[in-house]
């Protein structure tokens, strides 16, 4: 876990954020969507961060499937419950 001093890899944008930044995502497309995203949640279930997606037009089941199909290996954080797709 990180506190509000330290930074964090969001896994895009090229850089760290200090924790608790607040991001803006702006895509054309879903694939985009889902390509940022998951570079999001893999940063954050790597580095053993605390992950909430909170799924706009998608289900969390669908959510989860995509994840997969990216290879984002949410499992173990799913089992532990520190990614939460609501």
């Amino acid at each position: 876990m990180c506190d509000a001093t330290s930074e964090i890899n969001v896994g895009f944008a090229g850089g760290h954020f200090h924790a608790g930044t607040h991001i803006c995502l702006v895509f054309r497309d879903e694939s985009v969507r889902r390509d940022v995203v998951g570079r999001f949640v893999e940063s954050g279930v790597t580095d053993d961060e605390r992950v909430f997606y909170f799924a706009d037009a998608a289900e969390p089941g669908e959510v989860v499937n995509w994840l997969e199909a990216l290879d984002v290996d949410i499992s173990a954080s799913l089992e532990r419950h520190s990614l939460t797709i609501d």
